[in-house]
Protein backbone atom coordinates (compact mmCIF):
# COMPACT_ATOMS: atom_id res chain seq x y z
CA UNK A 1 0.00 0.00 0.00
CA UNK A 2 1.78 3.03 -1.17
CA UNK A 3 2.02 6.16 1.74
CA UNK A 4 -1.18 8.02 2.08
CA UNK A 5 -1.73 11.48 3.74
CA UNK A 6 -4.70 12.09 6.32
CA UNK A 7 -6.13 15.70 7.46
CA UNK A 8 -7.66 16.41 10.68
CA UNK A 9 -8.48 19.77 12.74
CA UNK A 10 -8.56 19.63 16.61
CA UNK A 11 -8.17 22.63 18.24
CA UNK A 12 -7.60 25.27 16.33
CA UNK A 13 -4.95 23.00 14.87
CA UNK A 14 -4.84 21.35 11.32
CA UNK A 15 -3.17 18.49 11.09
CA UNK A 16 -1.46 16.95 7.61
CA UNK A 17 -0.27 13.16 8.37
CA UNK A 18 2.17 10.93 6.61
CA UNK A 19 1.42 7.06 6.86
CA UNK A 20 2.00 3.95 5.44
CA UNK A 21 -0.05 0.94 4.97
CA UNK A 22 2.85 -1.14 5.76
CA UNK A 23 3.92 -0.18 9.03
CA UNK A 24 7.43 -1.65 8.42
CA UNK A 25 8.15 0.14 5.71
CA UNK A 26 8.35 4.36 5.43
CA UNK A 27 6.11 7.16 4.31
CA UNK A 28 7.80 8.40 0.88
CA UNK A 29 7.06 10.88 -1.30
CA UNK A 30 5.89 10.20 -5.56
CA UNK A 31 3.68 12.18 -7.59
CA UNK A 32 0.45 10.88 -6.27
CA UNK A 33 1.65 12.26 -2.62
CA UNK A 34 2.81 15.60 -3.51
CA UNK A 35 -0.76 15.66 -5.24
CA UNK A 36 -2.59 14.57 -2.11
CA UNK A 37 -0.35 16.99 -0.20
CA UNK A 38 -1.39 19.66 -2.63
CA UNK A 39 -4.91 18.61 -1.62
CA UNK A 40 -4.19 18.95 1.88
CA UNK A 41 -3.20 22.23 1.59
CA UNK A 42 -5.94 23.84 0.20
CA UNK A 43 -8.28 22.66 2.76
CA UNK A 44 -5.82 24.91 5.29
CA UNK A 45 -6.32 27.63 3.10
CA UNK A 46 -10.26 27.26 2.75
CA UNK A 47 -10.05 27.20 6.78
CA UNK A 48 -6.97 29.46 7.27
CA UNK A 49 -9.70 31.52 9.30
CA UNK A 50 -10.21 29.21 11.94
CA UNK A 51 -7.05 27.83 12.05
CA UNK A 52 -4.11 28.94 14.21
CA UNK A 53 -1.28 26.46 13.56
CA UNK A 54 -0.33 23.22 11.07
CA UNK A 55 1.39 20.20 12.34
CA UNK A 56 2.95 18.11 9.83
CA UNK A 57 3.87 14.92 11.39
CA UNK A 58 4.16 10.86 10.52
CA UNK A 59 1.52 8.17 12.18
CA UNK A 60 4.73 5.79 12.61
CA UNK A 61 7.03 6.24 15.78
CA UNK A 62 10.32 4.97 13.74
CA UNK A 63 9.56 6.99 9.91
CA UNK A 64 8.79 10.37 9.59
CA UNK A 65 9.75 10.52 5.79
CA UNK A 66 12.13 9.01 4.06
CA UNK A 67 12.11 11.37 1.23
CA UNK A 68 11.85 10.23 -2.39
CA UNK A 69 10.35 7.01 -3.47
CA UNK A 70 13.30 5.84 -5.09
CA UNK A 71 11.17 2.99 -6.81
CA UNK A 72 9.48 6.05 -8.38
CA UNK A 73 12.67 7.89 -9.58
CA UNK A 74 14.40 5.26 -10.99
CA UNK A 75 11.41 5.37 -13.73
CA UNK A 76 11.57 9.03 -14.31
CA UNK A 77 13.39 10.80 -17.57
CA UNK A 78 15.24 13.57 -16.88
CA UNK A 79 12.28 15.87 -18.29
CA UNK A 80 10.20 14.42 -15.66
CA UNK A 81 12.65 14.74 -13.00
CA UNK A 82 12.28 18.61 -13.56
CA UNK A 83 9.15 18.64 -13.18
CA UNK A 84 9.20 16.09 -10.12
CA UNK A 85 11.53 18.82 -8.45
CA UNK A 86 9.48 21.67 -9.29
CA UNK A 87 6.22 20.65 -8.34
CA UNK A 88 8.10 19.49 -4.66
CA UNK A 89 9.39 22.84 -4.75
CA UNK A 90 6.06 24.68 -5.20
CA UNK A 91 4.12 22.41 -2.54
CA UNK A 92 7.04 22.63 0.01
CA UNK A 93 7.05 25.81 -0.05
CA UNK A 94 3.35 26.78 1.06
CA UNK A 95 4.53 25.31 4.23
CA UNK A 96 7.05 27.82 4.06
CA UNK A 97 4.57 30.81 2.94
CA UNK A 98 0.91 29.67 4.93
CA UNK A 99 -0.12 32.68 6.90
CA UNK A 100 -0.16 30.34 9.78
CA UNK A 101 3.27 29.02 12.00
CA UNK A 102 3.83 25.06 10.87
CA UNK A 103 5.63 22.76 12.71
CA UNK A 104 7.22 19.80 11.64
CA UNK A 105 6.70 17.24 14.23
CA UNK A 106 9.31 14.16 13.29
CA UNK A 107 9.76 10.91 15.13
CA UNK A 108 11.98 8.79 13.55
CA UNK A 109 14.00 9.01 10.13
CA UNK A 110 13.34 12.23 8.04
CA UNK A 111 16.17 12.11 5.18
CA UNK A 112 16.46 13.45 2.07
CA UNK A 113 12.78 14.91 1.04
CA UNK A 114 11.77 13.96 4.13
CA UNK A 115 14.50 16.23 5.68
CA UNK A 116 13.37 18.53 3.50
CA UNK A 117 9.86 19.11 3.48
CA UNK A 118 10.15 19.32 6.97
CA UNK A 119 12.54 22.21 7.21
CA UNK A 120 10.20 23.73 4.82
CA UNK A 121 7.86 24.37 8.16
CA UNK A 122 9.06 27.02 10.47
CA UNK A 123 10.11 24.95 13.04
CA UNK A 124 10.97 21.47 13.87
CA UNK A 125 10.64 19.42 16.87
CA UNK A 126 11.28 15.57 17.02
CA UNK A 127 11.62 12.93 19.90
CA UNK A 128 14.93 11.39 20.93
CA UNK A 129 15.00 8.49 18.18
CA UNK A 130 15.03 10.80 15.41
CA UNK A 131 17.54 10.91 12.63
CA UNK A 132 17.99 13.78 10.12
CA UNK A 133 20.33 13.30 6.71
CA UNK A 134 20.64 14.59 3.12
CA UNK A 135 22.03 11.49 1.64
CA UNK A 136 21.22 11.99 -2.01
CA UNK A 137 24.92 12.07 -2.87
CA UNK A 138 25.13 8.25 -2.33
CA UNK A 139 22.74 7.69 -4.70
CA UNK A 140 24.25 10.21 -6.96
CA UNK A 141 22.25 12.91 -6.93
CA UNK A 142 21.77 16.01 -4.96
CA UNK A 143 18.81 17.66 -2.83
CA UNK A 144 16.28 18.28 -5.17
CA UNK A 145 13.44 19.78 -2.74
CA UNK A 146 14.59 23.18 -0.95
CA UNK A 147 17.68 21.33 0.92
CA UNK A 148 20.68 23.19 -0.84
CA UNK A 149 19.03 26.17 0.30
CA UNK A 150 17.01 25.32 3.39
CA UNK A 151 19.88 23.35 5.04
CA UNK A 152 22.15 26.18 5.56
CA UNK A 153 20.03 28.18 6.53
CA UNK A 154 19.83 26.70 9.32
CA UNK A 155 23.35 25.27 10.48
CA UNK A 156 25.46 27.52 8.32
CA UNK A 157 27.03 26.62 4.94
CA UNK A 158 29.96 24.72 6.11
CA UNK A 159 27.89 22.06 8.22
CA UNK A 160 25.49 22.11 5.98
CA UNK A 161 28.24 21.07 3.07
CA UNK A 162 29.56 18.63 5.75
CA UNK A 163 26.13 16.97 5.74
CA UNK A 164 25.68 16.64 2.35
CA UNK A 165 28.89 16.24 1.05
CA UNK A 166 29.58 12.99 3.27
CA UNK A 167 25.52 11.52 3.00
CA UNK A 168 26.07 11.52 7.01
CA UNK A 169 23.26 10.64 9.04
CA UNK A 170 22.98 12.71 12.66
CA UNK A 171 20.82 11.81 16.20
CA UNK A 172 18.22 14.23 17.33
CA UNK A 173 20.69 15.34 19.75
CA UNK A 174 23.47 16.18 16.91
CA UNK A 175 21.00 18.14 15.18
CA UNK A 176 19.67 20.22 18.11
CA UNK A 177 23.08 21.12 18.44
CA UNK A 178 23.38 22.30 14.98
CA UNK A 179 20.19 24.29 15.08
CA UNK A 180 18.61 22.34 12.81
CA UNK A 181 15.31 21.43 15.29
CA UNK A 182 13.98 23.49 17.87
CA UNK A 183 13.62 21.09 20.73
CA UNK A 184 13.86 17.30 21.80
CA UNK A 185 10.73 15.82 23.34
CA UNK A 186 10.37 12.47 25.32
CA UNK A 187 9.14 9.62 22.60
CA UNK A 188 6.23 9.25 25.29
CA UNK A 189 5.46 13.13 26.19
CA UNK A 190 5.74 14.13 22.53
CA UNK A 191 2.19 14.56 21.75
CA UNK A 192 1.42 16.35 25.07
CA UNK A 193 4.90 18.43 24.70
CA UNK A 194 3.34 19.86 21.12
CA UNK A 195 0.24 20.28 22.45
CA UNK A 196 1.34 22.78 24.99
CA UNK A 197 3.66 24.35 22.57
CA UNK A 198 0.88 25.06 20.13
CA UNK A 199 -1.01 26.19 22.91
CA UNK A 200 1.91 29.48 23.25
CA UNK A 201 0.91 30.26 20.10
CA UNK A 202 -2.84 30.37 20.23
CA UNK A 203 -1.92 33.17 22.85
CA UNK A 204 -0.69 35.37 20.53
CA UNK A 205 -2.59 38.37 17.97
CA UNK A 206 -3.01 35.85 14.18
CA UNK A 207 -2.21 38.97 12.46
CA UNK A 208 1.06 39.62 14.19
CA UNK A 209 2.35 36.31 13.69
CA UNK A 210 1.25 36.08 10.13
CA UNK A 211 2.59 39.88 9.51
CA UNK A 212 6.25 38.64 11.47
CA UNK A 213 6.11 35.50 9.34
CA UNK A 214 6.05 37.21 6.10
CA UNK A 215 8.85 39.25 7.01
CA UNK A 216 11.13 36.87 8.24
CA UNK A 217 10.62 35.21 4.81
CA UNK A 218 10.86 37.86 2.73
CA UNK A 219 13.83 37.37 1.48
CA UNK A 220 13.97 33.87 1.80
CA UNK A 221 11.30 33.50 -0.99
CA UNK A 222 12.79 35.06 -3.31
CA UNK A 223 15.73 33.21 -3.43
CA UNK A 224 13.90 29.99 -3.49
CA UNK A 225 12.70 30.62 -7.20
CA UNK A 226 16.37 30.52 -7.97
CA UNK A 227 17.09 27.46 -5.92
CA UNK A 228 14.21 25.65 -7.36
CA UNK A 229 15.36 26.16 -10.74
CA UNK A 230 19.09 25.25 -10.24
CA UNK A 231 18.18 22.12 -8.03
CA UNK A 232 15.82 20.64 -10.93
CA UNK A 233 18.20 21.07 -13.52
CA UNK A 234 21.22 19.92 -11.90
CA UNK A 235 19.47 16.76 -10.08
CA UNK A 236 18.48 15.57 -13.65
CA UNK A 237 21.36 15.85 -14.70
CA UNK A 238 22.82 13.74 -11.83
CA UNK A 239 19.54 11.48 -12.98
CA UNK A 240 20.75 11.31 -16.43
CA UNK A 241 24.79 9.37 -15.29
CA UNK A 242 25.24 5.93 -15.90
CA UNK A 243 26.98 6.15 -12.42
CA UNK A 244 23.71 7.55 -10.61
CA UNK A 245 21.94 4.73 -12.30
CA UNK A 246 24.69 2.27 -11.27
CA UNK A 247 24.28 3.49 -7.46
CA UNK A 248 20.77 2.86 -7.87
CA UNK A 249 20.92 -0.32 -8.64
CA UNK A 250 23.90 -1.07 -5.70
CA UNK A 251 21.11 0.09 -3.30
CA UNK A 252 18.17 -1.93 -4.63
CA UNK A 253 20.99 -4.75 -4.80
CA UNK A 254 21.34 -4.11 -0.97
CA UNK A 255 17.96 -3.35 -0.09
CA UNK A 256 17.11 -7.01 -1.97
CA UNK A 257 19.38 -8.94 -0.18
CA UNK A 258 18.87 -7.34 3.51
CA UNK A 259 15.12 -8.27 2.98
CA UNK A 260 15.97 -12.44 2.05
CA UNK A 261 18.85 -12.46 4.76
CA UNK A 262 15.98 -11.26 6.74
CA UNK A 263 13.67 -13.30 5.72
CA UNK A 264 15.94 -16.51 6.05
CA UNK A 265 16.91 -15.18 9.54
CA UNK A 266 13.02 -15.31 10.96
CA UNK A 267 13.05 -19.22 8.70
CA UNK A 268 15.66 -20.30 10.70
CA UNK A 269 14.29 -19.17 14.41
CA UNK A 270 10.99 -20.90 12.76
CA UNK A 271 12.85 -24.07 12.94
CA UNK A 272 14.74 -23.99 15.83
Amino acid sequence: MPTKIRYSEKDEVAYITLFEGNKKKPPTIDFTVLDELEKKLNIVDKNILKIKALVLQSSSEKYFCAGANINAVKKLTPEIFIKWCRIGHLIFNRFQTLAIPTIAMVKGYALGGGLEIAMSCDLIFATKNSYFGQPEASLGLIPGWGGTYRLPQRIGIVKAKELIFTSKIITADQALQLGLINDIYPNDEADDKLREFTNEIKKNSKLALAYAKQILNFESIADMEKVRFNEANSAAICLNLESTKERMERFFSKSKQKKQEKKGGLKMEEEK
